[in-house]
């Protein structure tokens, strides 16, 4: 993601996972991969289908992975202050800021946003070249670190020998012109010189479309794409697989994760090259699963397969017609040069009652007398409308909002006004129990944990019950997006983790407390670890609201606090571990503190993004070594859970135990 206070043409969704549903599941070709200022990188689909902690388990306009706005199934956790290191075919697409809104003028100019008076690194870019092709971004991160330099991106393209690197200002921009240029790298003597900003990837493409309108017509993706009706599209973006029954998405699903384990054995083989002898564990295991490194067992579906989502994130914006304040899904992206957004009501993941709640909601804005906020030219007002639903027919909306320059005065008026129509007017009939607003002055397009939740009216908190208990929810706690299929996953967790009443249970990345909670009574301890606070006071009122009292809630990274933790835990305890992390995986501070912990014999690992945690399973499978202290895990075997039927995603449960040899 770019620096704080940087500007970028295009807008980005900040959550990452299945569970939040955002715009569009098609731009799957650019994978985003940040690397923390702490070291850790971290992968991110741009459709982010399973965050976490963060959540933005949304159904928003689209689930896959390079959406911004997305169907995330699972927004769990997003780091902060991050230097953004790309791998990609093409520079990057996001440009970030809180500037004003663009002049008309500047509507078909794609520099236009450089021109104004916001802050964009890419007016401080160079472009490096003769880079020896055999070297990472990472490598190359490192490489600009050891000569002083100090890039806030960093882009490297894919099987190309140059990259590209943004600058706080001028100067330093001139500073790693100077010391680059020349620079020896392995026998190669690196170049460098300024760059051209990168267009405005929205009004590049409505240029483009308007001078092939003029010209011999060329055949697109896109093109076909907007010879479907709206609804179709709209299916397309958001349920990939709605065109096949739900035995043939199963099987789909399936396919992908034994071609996952596949990949992973590679992997494996790759790092720990004395396994490949015939007689090691690793080769037998292979050879006996089809090439896979365990056994995989079959998929276990989703025992509901529509409206099964409890959370959605809706965009606001304007129709493929250009109608105003329009509440839905986007049918494509900002980089593909469509921001329209289509209502959602043919979205068969939805339930009833969501469908209800966007259409009184768009009702109201569309009377309101405020417009939508327009990407493109960063005005207007009405921006998100996230929805959560649980079987105790409570309801909780959050309106996302920009205030533009409002005052203080004319925002109160606009809260009451909301209040006044959803509990005495005709939104009355929508059945909202909780209505939160947040003020979203960021280009991020997600709900932010970082911006304030104004509570507008009704009960601070909605309740869901699950696994025959009941928990509270808050506005930017995790819970699992399918609520029956988080069941058939808690229970296959409980089946595998082989508890006893003499169990420490640690519960990493533990949002509300839920696998932790319902697995409480059958062990002695539960120690949960999450870096939401509101999450954390959730998990706590829960285990009183269930009446349990041998569950510790910590507050913090699963990194910093996790360690405290685990090495007061007593030398005889019989530890068990259950992470679910965010959707790029844990920490590597974690997978040592796991690693550490020579008690721990077993581990489950719930995974939203698989090819996301194969480095964390590498880690914890490597041979000891001073960095890795006590015996390596096995992967012993896994299996996929359906979450997100007509999506491409699933979770993938895996269990490791600790090498006894």
């Amino acid at each position: 993601m770019a620096t704080e206070g940087d500007t970028t043409p295009m807008e980005t969704s900040q959550s990452g996972n299945p569970s939040d549903m955002t715009d569009v599941e098609n731009v799957k070709d650019n994978v985003k991969i940040e690397e923390s200022v702490d070291g850790k990188d971290n992968v991110k689909d741009e459709v982010k289908d399973n965050g976490k902690d963060n959540e933005k388990a949304v159904l928003k306009d689209d689930e896959q992975d390079n959406v911004k706005d997305t169907v995330k199934d699972d927004d769990k956790g997003n780091e902060k202050d991050t230097v953004t290191i790309e791998r990609n075919d093409s520079e990057e697409d996001t440009i970030e800021n809180d500037a004003e809104p663009k002049k008309d003028d500047d509507l078909n100019d794609p520099y236009g946003y450089i021109k104004r008076d916001e802050f964009t690194t890419e007016i401080f870019k160079i472009e490096i070249g003769n880079i020896p092709k055999i070297y990472s971004w990472s490598q190359l991160k490192m490489k600009l670190k050891k000569l002083g330099l100090n890039p806030v991106k960093i882009i490297l393209l894919q099987d190309s020998s140059y990259a590209f690197a943004n600058f706080r200002c001028e100067e330093d921009r001139q500073k790693a012109i100077e010391v680059i240029d020349g620079h020896n790298w392995k026998g190669l003597s690196l170049t460098a010189k300024p760059a051209k900003p990168r267009q405005d990837p929205l009004i590049k493409r409505r240029l483009d479309k308007e001078k092939s309108e003029a010209g011999p017509a060329k055949r697109s993706r896109q093109n076909d794409k907007e010879e479907l009706s709206d609804e179709e599209r709209l299916k397309q973006a958001v349920m990939p697989l709605g065109h096949l029954t739900y035995d043939e998405q199963l099987k789909v699903k399936l396919s992908q994760m034994q071609e996952h384990m596949k990949n992973l054995t590679k992997q494996m083989f790759k790092n720990f090259p004395h396994l490949k002898k015939k007689d090691s564990w690793l080769a037998n295991l292979v050879s006996a699963n089809s090439g896979m490194c365990c056994p995989l067992e079959e998929i276990l579906p989703s025992p509901e397969c529509e409206g099964y989502r409890n959370k959605n994130e809706f965009t606001i914006g304007l129709s493929p017609q250009g109608e105003e304040n329009t509440v839905g899904f986007r049918l494509s992206s900002y980089r593909d040069g469509d921001s329209s957004v289509a209502e959602p009501y043919g979205c068969v993941m939805l339930n009833q009652k969501m469908k209800d709640v966007v259409q009184g909601f768009q009702e109201f804005i569309r009377i309101s007398g405020k417009d939508c906020y327009k990407t493109e030219v960063h005005s207007g007002h009405w921006r998100l409308l996230q929805v959560r639903t649980t079987r105790k027919n409570e309801v909780m909306a959050i309106i996302g909002f920009h205030p533009q320059s409002l005052t203080k005065e004319e925002m109160l008026a606009l809260k009451q006004s909301i209040k006044e129509h959803f509990t005495d007017g005709d939104g009355k009939k929508c059945g909202i129990t909780s209505m939160y607003l947040q003020q979203q002055t960021s280009r991020v397009s997600a709900m932010s944990s970082e911006e304030e939740y104004e509570h507008i009216f009704g009960e601070e908190h909605i309740h869901e019950s699950l696994c025959d208990m009941t928990f509270r929810i808050s506005p930017d706690a995790f819970f699992q997006v399918n609520t029956a299929g988080a069941e058939v996953l808690y229970r296959k967790v409980a089946d595998w983790a082989g508890i006893s009443p003499e169990t420490t249970l640690l519960d990493v990345c533990c949002g509300t407390g839920t696998i932790g909670l319902t697995l409480a009574k059958k062990v002695k301890h539960v120690k949960g670890f999450e870096m939401c606070q509101q999450a954390i006071e959730d998990a706590k009122f829960n285990a009183t609201l269930n009446d349990i009292k041998n569950a510790e809630f910590y507050c913090g990274k699963a990194e910093d606090v996790m360690m405290d933790v685990v090495k007061y835990l007593p030398g005889s305890s019989e530890v068990v571990a259950i992470v679910d992390p965010p959707r790029q995986g844990l920490h590597s501070r974690v997978v040592l503190a796991i690693r550490r912990c020579h008690n721990l014999k077993k581990l489950i690992y719930v995974s939203c993004n698989p090819k996301g945690a194969s480095g964390n399973i590498l880690d914890l499978m490597r041979p000891v070594s001073k960095k890795f202290k006590n015996a390596p895990f096995r992967l012993v075997k896994a299996v996929p859970v359906d979450m997100f039927p007509y999506t491409n995603h699933c979770e993938l449960i895996m269990l490791l135990e600790r090498d006894s040899t």
